[in-house]
């Protein structure tokens, strides 16, 4: 396959992205009656998109990062997105003030571009960990052409329809799944413990722009423990002491952005957890009794397969590649390292969000590109075939082309 270059895949990335989500512009916008947390800004007669209410703190957030140090504040757990957006903005603003006279960009609008523009970032940086992935599952033996095709998956969905052109965090979803494969596959085993450490401080510093950094920890201390056993390392001293630093590392952050906030007098808030007792109802449910737990587990498992509906789609990708694969006469599954390494961040994605307490189509849809790169995996250099490059074709069109007519969702 001749290689192409960085540089031009990410052009062709960014293309993809932008042409995908401007067509969700023009798709149909919501009647009067219709209920959602957000608002519907017009471009034009025929074009708009939705701003979710969210925006407002996160704008509000960015304008003046000081509002975070406020009692109670809805943003004060993950400052640094907050702190990161300010920065963003800031430079959009003071870049468009020479050419004010051609277009207005007043502070809070410099400030939503510099949302937009972190989640086209944000977008972009999972393409890249996707494009990336893609060729070690298939040793590069796959065309360029169908890396583009799938990627349309993770730029076209319901989730780019209703927040790319918001200021929110949504776009982590695709992210977070798609470095942890990565990072998994092609860096952790092979990396010294300094640079280790360096990586859980790093998820540490994520854990304040997003929770779900959290599955990053877990899954990488769970691999390294298994890497650990199977050296016959694991109950060593010098384990003990290396997972403990581990996991101080991953927690020093949050820990003094709360020292921070108790210094400065404030009491540290977690919207997550005061108002949604996200992961903290399992303490709530067992300090009243192991029934109430069992009873309360129960809903929730109920509560989140009903989230899993865009799942199955993808669950059929894996399903028709199995077949495809047994038309061939080949192993139904290849249970190779690559394979285990997506189970393993399938299997600790899935009961995060699980046992989340909080549950929404938007939170359980991180799982797809795990999904995706599962099939993938399972199908190799098959998917070079004419007739399967045919199908895909057919299926990304059909799949955007859905999503863009398809009424909602707006939030």
């Amino acid at each position: 396959m001749q290689k192409t270059p960085t540089i031009k895949r990410l052009i062709h990335f960014s293309i993809l992205i932008l042409l995908s989500n401007a067509c969700f512009l023009y798709s149909p916008k919501p009647t009067i009656d219709t209920e959602f947390w957000g608002e519907y800004v017009p471009l034009n007669p025929y074009a708009g998109f939705i701003l979710n209410y969210d925006s407002n703190e996160y704008i509000e957030s960015a304008m003046s990062p000081s509002v975070l140090l406020r009692e109670n504040y809805v943003r004060q757990s993950r400052p640094l997105y907050s702190v990161v957006a300010s920065c963003v903005g800031y430079t959009v603003h003071y870049i468009s003030s020479p050419f004010k006279n051609l277009f207005e960009l007043t502070l809070k609008k410099s400030m939503y571009v510099g949302y937009v523009f972190l989640n086209f970032t944000i977008l972009l940086l999972s393409l890249y960990f996707f494009d990336k992935i893609v060729r070690i599952l298939t040793d590069g033996n796959i065309s360029y052409t169908t890396t583009l095709m799938l990627s349309v998956f993770i730029a076209s969905n319901f989730m780019t329809k209703a927040f790319f052109w918001t200021a929110h965090q949504q776009m982590f979803a695709f992210l977070i799944p798609l470095f942890c494969i990565y990072i998994s596959i092609k860096w952790l085993k092979v990396m010294s413990t300094k640079n280790i450490y360096l990586y859980f401080f790093m998820l540490g510093l994520g854990m304040l722009m997003y929770g779900s950094f959290l599955i990053l920890f877990v899954s990488a201390l769970l691999y390294l423990c298994y890497i650990l056993y199977d050296d016959k390392k694991l109950m060593s001293n010098h384990t003990f002491g290396f997972l403990f630093i581990s996991c101080i590392l991953f927690l020093l952050p949050t820990l003094l952005w709360i020292l921070f906030l108790k210094y400065k007098g404030i009491e540290y808030y977690n919207h997550e957890i005061v108002r949604y007792r996200q992961l903290v109802w399992i303490i709530d449910s067992l300090s009243v009794s192991p029934t109430n737990f069992a009873t309360a587990l129960c809903l929730n498992l109920v509560e989140f397969i009903s989230t899993l509906t865009m799942m199955y789609i993808f669950m059929a990708f894996v399903g028709v590649t199995i077949i495809f694969r047994k038309i061939k006469a080949q192993p139904a599954f290849i249970f190779d390292r690559n394979t285990k390494l997506i189970l393993l961040q399938l299997g600790c994605f899935t009961v995060f969000f699980m046992l989340l307490g909080y549950y929404a189509e938007r939170l359980t849809f991180t799982i797809m590109p795990i999904l995706l790169c599962l099939s993938i995996a399972q199908a190799g250099s098959l998917l070079n075939a004419k007739k399967a490059q045919i199908a895909i074709f057919i299926t990304v069109c059909v799949w955007h082309t859905y999503n863009v007519f398809s009424y909602g969702p707006f939030s």
